[in-house]
């Protein structure tokens, strides 16, 4: 009994090596091995030379994972991270930024989570139901007085909410 306890105690390091294999071990590791798109570093680093660290950012699933990673910012969601206690206003604010015609609401609704920027991509449209064409959804945000234009490409344009 005693001595082959003793025997699995002087083991057990050996079987470190054979337990972590990423390619194996890991589903997320041949994801992580795929560069990231020139794109999405050009939004990065203007996220991370334009904008203050406080700064909060309301963006779609693929950008609010890089936005955090890449730049140390913080996002309104997470796709990745644990549902918070308060999911269900914070779905309730993106939809206020994403939709209200009012720009009083939706400076009042920025203001609950100080999220200083929106990020327009094809998810969060496709999330809210407002097609795909980035561009358009842009501009009407844009008119409502709210935003004003702080970075544009063609895969994401970036709306700071702006004072009155």
């Amino acid at each position: 009994g005693e001595s082959f306890a003793r025997a699995l105690i002087l083991l057990l390091p050996l079987t470190f090596a054979a337990q972590w294999y990423p390619p194996l071990a890991d589903r997320y590791y041949p994801l992580s091995m795929e560069p990231v798109h020139r794109k999405v570093t050009a939004y990065a680093d203007f996220i991370r030379t334009q904008t203050s660290p406080r700064d909060v950012f309301d963006a779609g699933d693929e950008p609010s994972t890089f936005i955090p990673a890449l730049t140390g910012r913080r996002v309104l969601q997470a796709p990745t991270a644990l549902v918070p206690h308060d999911q269900q206003t914070r779905s309730q604010v993106e939809e206020t930024l994403m939709k209200s015609g009012d720009p009083a609401a939706i400076r009042a609704a920025a203001a609950r989570y100080t999220v200083t920027y929106l990020v327009l991509d094809e998810g969060i449209l496709n999330r809210h139901g407002l097609g795909a064409d980035v561009a358009e959804v842009a501009r009407e945000r844009l008119s409502t007085g709210a935003f004003r234009v702080a970075y544009t490409s063609t895969l994401v344009h970036i709306l700071a909410v702006g004072p009155p």
